[in-house]
């Protein structure tokens, strides 16, 4: 099997391949990158020329998306996707990273069935999430054998000891000693960067084909989440709750349904603790 890792280098793509690499044989794996990396395929998925030269050259059994962009989503979505499924295969497997904000009606416990909609241009997330959305339709439409993999916020050190940006910025904040507000009325289905690199590594090996919830049963809200992950004792981290003004704006609770993927891989994905500080 011939396994391409679009953006290796990255937070969560970087995972991914480490976790290939220790816990499956393939008989070829590439892991691509923008800039130019030892051991390591410089691509340019906007870039169609490059993307065609690079899967002539892998000729991939299983491409991985886990590709974002701060810059330009839509563009990454409506070109780079495009792009890239153009030329691949249509035997390849194609496992795309998507998003718990394609919910905004704030109910939660969302399942696979629930209808996704579109964010108000307004909402300063609208960018990411709509192309994310974007994504999945083209997806849908133009490739069949596909794995849509839905998660809530990825947080945790990875194996190249990188931390998400939203960890990293409260522990700075905390060491500091700033006080910082979360609130306990937005809930989330938080995943563990290396579980769900882990499940990826179990999902390609399975028939299970579509859109599918992937993380822990349990949901936290944004205040739980930070006071039991960073099991902090000294009241830096202060609870509040969003105002009903804020809540006609945005979602109260994205929490996913996860029960379909804790039946395919059970024990892979863990409960929110302290003990990732340990790692």
């Amino acid at each position: 099997m011939r396994i391409v890792v679009l953006g290796a280098t990255g937070y969560l793509g970087s995972e991914i391949f480490v976790q290939l690499k220790k816990n499956y044989i393939a008989s070829a794996l590439y892991g691509t990158s923008t800039t130019k990396r030892e051991n390591f395929i410089q691509l340019d998925v906007i870039d169609k020329e490059n993307i065609e030269s690079v899967v002539s050259h892998t000729q991939p059994n299983v491409v991985i998306w886990p590709l974002m962009s701060r810059n330009d989503e839509r563009k990454l979505i409506h070109t780079g996707l495009n792009n890239v499924l153009s030329y691949m295969n249509r035997d390849t497997l194609f496992i795309y990273l998507s998003t718990d904000g394609l919910f905004s009606n704030g109910s939660g416990n969302y399942t696979e069935e629930d209808q996704a909609s579109y964010l108000d241009v307004r909402n300063p997330m609208s960018h990411y999430t709509n192309a994310k959305i974007d994504g999945e339709q083209i997806i849908r439409r133009i490739h069949n054998n596909h794995l849509i993999l839905r998660s809530g916020p990825i947080y945790g050190k990875n194996t190249q000891g990188q931390l998400d940006h939203r960890v990293a910025y409260v522990l700075n904040e905390i060491s500091n000693g700033n006080k910082i507000e979360r609130a306990t009325n937005i809930f989330k289905t938080f995943v563990h960067v290396k579980d769900l690199a882990i499940a990826i590594t179990k999902l390609m090996m399975m028939e299970h084909r579509g859109t599918l919830h992937v993380g822990p049963e349990h949901k936290e809200s944004y205040y739980s989440f930070f006071q039991t992950l960073i099991n902090q004792q000294d009241d830096l981290i202060i609870p509040y709750e969003i105002s009903e003004e804020e809540a006609e704006e945005r979602a109260i609770s994205h929490s996913l349904n996860t029960t379909i993927c804790n039946s395919l891989l059970p024990h892979v994905f863990r409960k929110v603790d302290s003990e990732w500080l340990n790692e």
